[in-house]
Protein backbone atom coordinates (compact mmCIF):
# COMPACT_ATOMS: atom_id res chain seq x y z
CA UNK A 1 0.00 0.00 0.00
CA UNK A 2 2.84 2.39 0.84
CA UNK A 3 5.12 1.17 -1.97
CA UNK A 4 4.24 3.28 -5.03
CA UNK A 5 4.16 6.74 -3.35
CA UNK A 6 7.51 6.00 -1.70
CA UNK A 7 9.01 4.96 -5.04
CA UNK A 8 7.65 8.08 -6.75
CA UNK A 9 9.01 10.25 -3.92
CA UNK A 10 12.42 8.57 -4.07
CA UNK A 11 12.58 8.97 -7.84
CA UNK A 12 11.67 12.64 -7.52
CA UNK A 13 14.41 13.22 -4.94
CA UNK A 14 16.98 11.47 -7.14
CA UNK A 15 15.91 13.45 -10.23
CA UNK A 16 15.94 16.70 -8.27
CA UNK A 17 19.45 16.00 -6.95
CA UNK A 18 20.69 15.15 -10.44
CA UNK A 19 19.16 18.34 -11.88
CA UNK A 20 20.70 20.49 -9.15
CA UNK A 21 24.07 18.86 -9.68
CA UNK A 22 24.01 19.60 -13.40
CA UNK A 23 22.81 23.16 -12.77
CA UNK A 24 25.62 24.11 -10.41
CA UNK A 25 28.77 22.30 -11.46
CA UNK A 26 30.88 25.28 -10.37
CA UNK A 27 29.16 25.53 -7.00
CA UNK A 28 30.39 22.94 -4.51
CA UNK A 29 28.80 24.57 -1.48
CA UNK A 30 26.16 21.84 -1.06
CA UNK A 31 28.74 19.05 -1.21
CA UNK A 32 30.99 20.87 1.22
CA UNK A 33 28.17 21.33 3.74
CA UNK A 34 27.11 17.69 3.36
CA UNK A 35 30.70 16.50 3.87
CA UNK A 36 31.06 18.71 6.95
CA UNK A 37 27.79 17.41 8.43
CA UNK A 38 28.67 13.75 7.84
CA UNK A 39 32.17 14.26 9.29
CA UNK A 40 30.71 15.97 12.36
CA UNK A 41 28.15 13.17 12.83
CA UNK A 42 30.85 10.48 12.61
CA UNK A 43 33.11 12.40 15.00
CA UNK A 44 30.32 12.81 17.58
CA UNK A 45 29.36 9.13 17.24
CA UNK A 46 32.96 7.93 17.69
CA UNK A 47 33.50 10.28 20.63
CA UNK A 48 30.26 9.11 22.27
CA UNK A 49 30.99 5.40 21.75
CA UNK A 50 34.45 5.87 23.30
CA UNK A 51 33.00 7.47 26.45
CA UNK A 52 30.39 4.75 27.04
CA UNK A 53 31.70 2.24 29.63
Amino acid sequence: MFGPPLLIGGGFVIAEGRRKREEGRGKEEGGRILRYLSFTAVFIWVDHSRNVP
